[in-house]
């Protein structure tokens, strides 16, 4: 018997356990009689590729090129892959991995056959062959792969369905990106097979050489897992939940393994790949909230499972800086932290909805899902075209902190005071020509958020020479709309005292009067003093410190006459002006949130 009769003999070994045909006993009896026969004869590189140590392997996916599930019995035909989700017949798998080990039979013979013939192949022969020859055409058949996914290879692993609801998401454009795995799937499996070849482990000798076989083979499968994870994931059902958090497992092995095997070779490299796998055991953790959440009708454990995501947030945190300080390049080390703080945001975001449905929602016996829908009509509500998921993280904390102040169970800078509101509409009634008056009445208090800043500015004089006086105002800008209006209360002003009293004493809004949900963010609110210092004229110049959001009381008063009728929104200083609005009634389980528009 030559050694190439043998050599399929010991492939065939594989492939009849992979199927079940054989028990592992019989597998490693008969391995090791074939593999002494091959190390008696034969040409020294033949003999030392049939001669490598065997080692039992799973069937290979021919959709994914992931490990298929062992059959639970001779008679089973087809199996499921718990990664992409296809399935396939055991033959058609196993017919895939003989084409395979041919081709990369052929490839080793091409390339190291004819080096050292009829000689002893010894360890430094072995070493310069696999890195002079076999591991530079490996990097080029990954690279090839793999280059499809170098833009998405470190973007955000995590999602849930109401970052769906912004104008951009960063993993939904990730995923976009990602390149179909039908369109490379033939690349990637062709290198795959020549990193995990008994052949090729053959000349990879020492720890240096094994260290660079996995970081190709992470390379290769990263993609795999990672582009199954986001697309089980996006579809946010039980199964692809399931499905995305074992690719997420199976990945966070690589990153694993890849930092163990790399360590004393290359520390840069370990430490990356310790915090990416890090990240990754993260957000499966996270995953696996989620679907918990999804998955139950009544929601799960709300206290643990915030606790639960906090630490996985807290993880991706952790993650950031270790791979800042790994000491790998730019175009590595960027997407990597961006990704993973995207991650981490993302996932205390969820933790902010879990709060707010333990707050008004789990006790009503309706589901987190429908839970979601609510919410989710209240972000189209509040949002504004460029919100994005910083914006929608503050929008998140500052409802949780709205409902607990509404509910008395926390406080926040209010004005809950509509005593000047009566003795304020007699001074807005109009007279007719012929001296009948318009008759009135207060219809609307509610309480509207207004971002605070304390403003320092000059009030210019003169005209050549513009000399000025410092003084002192606060600056409010409009929290309940996105429409940047600001308004200056100087000290003399009553509003101005008040506003500072209730941010050095916050307390608790109560049931009565309605008071609005804040959606504009500390950021945008930093935008609109930006453009107010920098264009209204007297105040170019200034300075504003933000300080806090206030709810300042609003009255709207109907105005008549037997003809006609017209409608003015008050606020205790005549400095702000009252723009008509409209509220939106949002129910969120047991609660009641109000928006203006």
């Amino acid at each position: 018997m030559n050694l190439e009769e043998i050599s399929r003999l010991l492939d065939n070994l594989d492939r009849r356990l992979a199927l079940g045909e054989i028990d592992l006993a019989t597998y490693n009896q008969l391995k090791a009689k074939f593999s002494a026969q091959a190390s008696s004869a034969g040409n020294p590189l033949d003999a030392l590729a049939a001669a490598a140590p065997k080692v039992a392997q799973a069937l290979k996916c021919p959709g994914c090129m992931a490990p298929l599930p062992a059959p639970s019995d001779a008679s089973q035909t087809s199996v499921l892959c718990e990664y992409c989700g296809g399935t396939f017949t055991l033959q058609t798998a196993a017919d895939e991995m003989e084409r395979l080990r041919s081709e990369v039979r052929k490839w080793i013979a091409e390339i190291a056959g004819g080096v050292a013939g009829g000689t002893t192949v010894d360890e430094a022969s072995r070493r310069f062959i696999f890195n002079d020859k076999l591991l530079p055409s490996l990097a080029t058949a990954t690279n090839r792969a793999s280059e499809l996914f170098g833009l998405t290879r470190y973007q955000p692993f995590f999602s849930f369905p109401l970052i769906d609801k912004l104008p951009s998401s960063q993993f939904h454009q990730a995923l976009q990106l990602t390149p179909d795995l039908n369109f490379v799937v033939d690349k990637i499996k062709g290198a795959v097979a020549r990193i995990q070849a008994p052949e090729t482990l053959a000349f990879a000798v020492g720890e240096k050489e094994k260290a660079a076989l996995l970081a190709l083979e992470l390379q290769c499968e990263e993609n795999v897992f990672l582009s199954n994870s986001r697309r089980h994931l996006s579809a946010y059902t039980p199964e692809g939940i399931q499905k995305a958090r074992t690719n997420f497992k199976a990945l966070a092995d690589l990153y694993e393994s890849a930092s163990r095997a790399s360590l004393a070779l290359d520390p840069s490299y370990a430490k990356f790949s310790a915090a990416m796998a890090k990240r990754t055991n993260a957000v499966e953790q996270a995953i696996g909230v989620l679907g918990r959440f999804l998955g139950d009708s009544e929601g799960g454990f709300t206290s643990r499972s915030i606790t639960d995501l906090e630490v996985s947030a807290q993880k991706c945190d952790e993650a950031i800086a270790e791979i800042e300080s790994a000491g790998r390049e730019p175009k590595e080390q960027v997407p990597a932290v961006e990704g993973t703080r995207v991650d981490a945001d993302t996932i205390r975001i969820l933790g902010n909805c879990i709060r707010l449905f333990e707050l008004c929602g789990a006790e009503t016996g309706e589901s987190f899902t429908q839970f979601l829908l609510a919410l989710g009509e209240s972000v189209d509500y509040a949002k504004e075209p460029s919100s994005d998921l910083n914006w929608l993280s503050d929008f998140f904390s500052r409802i949780v902190t709205h409902i607990g102040a509404v509910a008395e169970e926390s406080a926040v800078p209010v004005i809950n005071d509509f005593n000047w509101a009566e003795g304020k509409v007699p001074t807005l009634i109009r007279k007719s020509f012929l001296g009948s008056a318009e008759t009135a009445e207060i219809t609307k208090k509610v309480l509207v958020p207004f971002w605070v800043a304390t403003l320092t500015f000059s009030q210019q004089k003169g005209v050549i020479f513009k000399k000025g006086q410092a003084l002192d105002g606060l600056l409010l800008i409009d929290a309940s709309r996105h429409n940047g209006s600001c308004s200056v209360v100087k000290p003399e002003d009553l509003l101005y005292a008040r506003c500072q009293d209730a941010i050095n004493s916050p307390k608790s809004i109560g049931r009565s009067p309605s008071a609005v949900v804040p959606v504009v963010s500390a950021d945008r609110a930093q935008q609109a003093i930006k453009s107010f210092t920098s264009h209204t004229q007297g105040y170019i110049g200034s300075y504003a410190n933000l300080q806090s959001v206030v709810y300042i009381p609003a009255a709207v008063a109907r105005f008549s006459t037997k003809k006609a009728e017209r409608h003015e929104v008050m606020f205790p200083s005549d400095m702000i002006q009252g723009r008509p609005f409209e509220i939106k009634p949002i129910r969120l389980g047991n609660r009641e949130v109000l928006f203006l528009r």
